[in-house]
């Protein structure tokens, strides 16, 4: 539950992509409150499933330190990855 969550060492927490759509989807009101609950126990903030400027500029503005999804990049194999990181050097 979250009361034990809290009490775990955890600085990072990561919010499923099904939090974030359902959100941006209108289903649910329940990731602003979540977002500001770990901000306020200090813990930076990952969230999965961004595909739009808006979904990214909303979820910065909320207070999310990184972002993931496929506005970014797709899904990519480590050695692709590692081939971008050399390549922007």
């Amino acid at each position: 539950n979250i009361a034990q969550l809290l009490k775990l060492p955890i600085h990072v927490v990561k919010l499923d992509m099904s939090v974030v759509h359902s959100y941006f989807k209108g289903e649910s009101k329940l990731l602003p409150d979540l977002i500001q609950m770990f901000r306020n126990s200090n813990m930076k903030i990952v969230v999965e499933g961004v595909e739009t400027v808006d979904m990214k500029t909303q979820l910065a503005e909320m207070g999310c330190d990184y972002e993931q999804g496929y506005f970014f990049s797709k899904p990519v194999p480590p050695s692709a990855f590692l081939a971008y990181l050399r390549a922007t050097r």
